[in-house]
């Protein structure tokens, strides 16, 4: 049996790597290092959801005017289709709209199947031809909506879609919406730190949340469907709403 003192000093190695790798364990579990990139303190944060909304009226009205019209020839269906739309457009343009807020967004041409049985068994044939060709009007000055809707729901169109009312995007709104919703984020995460005894240190992130912008109020309306006395529509308002995710520092 070797001397105690020889075997004391043969495994004083032991004895430190041990006591090392015991301390690493120790601070690690209370947070004061991070195994890996070893930082001493490591550094607290607090993250936090802050949001901000307003109401602000409606400034523009969108309507889409469908025509249709079938007939056994293609050249005359064509033919009245356009003259119904240069219709619509002229009388648009007199009451006051500008060439660029009217569009013709769809023109579709197509041959109608129609079905018949012949000894029973069920076949197809080209039938009529029908055109739909759809007109969108933008209309800036809401305040004459009533009388925009009402010369729209005169006119030959077959379908009449909208008013559709929303708002003319700003940023300038954007701006205030998110600085409002940081300061919301901030208000909410001093209360936390100082309940809890800390201090809220400086801003080092924030990120806006994607899906919180605009919900419109819509109205639609079908020609042939307003009565005798003609539409009467208020414009409402749009909530505009932002959400940011902030971390802030903690001292």
């Amino acid at each position: 049996m070797p001397p105690l003192n020889l075997f004391v000093i043969n495994h004083k190695p032991y004895i430190f790597t041990f006591l090392l790798i015991s301390t690493l364990v120790t601070l690690s579990t209370l947070g004061l290092i991070k195994v890996g990139t070893v930082r001493i303190e490591e550094d607290q944060t607090i993250t936090v959801t802050g949001s901000s909304e307003k109401q602000k009226k409606n400034e523009r009205a969108t309507y889409s005017a469908g025509i249709t019209v079938t007939n056994s020839d293609k050249a005359t269906a064509v033919s009245e289709a356009n003259e119904k739309s240069a219709r619509i457009t002229q009388a648009v343009k007199q009451f006051g709209i500008s060439e660029e807020e009217i569009k013709t967004s769809t023109i579709n041409v197509m041959q109608d199947q129609e079905s018949y049985y012949d000894n029973g068994i069920l076949r197809y044939r080209p039938g009529n031809w029908r055109v739909n060709i759809n007109i969108e009007i933008v209309l800036k000055d809401i305040k004459r909506i009533n009388e925009l809707t009402n010369l729209l729901t005169s006119l030959e169109s077959t379908d009449l879609y909208g008013p559709n009312l929303s708002l003319d995007s700003s940023n300038e709104d954007e701006a205030v919406l998110l600085a409002s919703a940081l300061e919301n984020a901030k208000e909410k995460a001093q209360a936390v730190v100082e309940s809890s005894g800390r201090k809220l240190g400086k801003l080092i992130r924030v990120v806006e949340s994607v899906g919180q912008n605009i919900y419109p109020i819509t109205y639609s309306a079908k020609a042939g469907g307003m009565g005798g006395g003609g539409a009467e529509i208020e414009p409402g308002t749009t909530t505009l709403s932002k959400m940011v995710t902030a971390t802030f520092r903690l001292e």
